[in-house]
């Protein structure tokens, strides 16, 4: 079979009951580079990234395509897919930090809208969102994006969305 070929060559660590890839192993896997770019994230909490730090995470960023082997049930990978989905979403979360920090508005909406696909409902996204919307003089948009987060939570959860939210609608 492939995996016993890839045994032999040296690349997996087999035994009867597990099958890992050898930290020796002269690969690149994109998870290690998510990893490696949260881990960036953790350790550095000043607004505005450097212009290497920032490259690095908009790489790991664009890495992400979706849970890690969807279609896998089993304990360990749902561990994996959920902790590597969480540091895309800090990764991103990140991101969103910096581009707001520098003022550069049509990242920060580009950047939650891809973290709204991720969690809908992200109410600090919604609202990051709405205020750069705002700053772009998008205030048709704003409204849209209130009415969406206000819709969501009062239908899925019978919830109003936080005063925070409420007052960036009308800022």
């Amino acid at each position: 079979t492939f995996i016993s070929v890839v045994c032999v060559v040296g690349l997996l660590a087999c035994t009867p009951e597990r099958v890992a890839v050898k930290d020796s192993a002269p690969l690149w896997l994109d998870f290690e580079e998510l990893r490696a770019a949260s881990a960036l994230v953790t350790s550095n909490d000043v607004p505005v990234l450097s212009g290497s730090d920032l490259s690095k995470l908009d790489k790991a960023a664009d890495l992400y395509r979706g849970g890690f082997l969807e279609g896998c049930d089993a304990d360990w990978c749902l561990i994996e897919r959920e902790s590597l989905t969480l540091a895309y979403q800090f990764i991103l979360e990140r991101l969103m930090t910096h581009h707001g920090a520098v003022g550069d508005w049509s990242s920060v909406v580009k950047t939650s809208n891809r973290l709204l696909v991720l969690d809908p409902f992200l109410e600090h996204v919604h609202r990051t969102k709405m205020r750069a919307l705002g700053k772009m003089g998008e205030r048709a948009k704003v409204a849209e994006q209130y009415m969406r987060i206000r819709d969501l939570l009062r239908d899925e959860l019978n919830v109003e969305p936080f005063p925070e939210t409420e007052q960036a609608f009308r800022e």
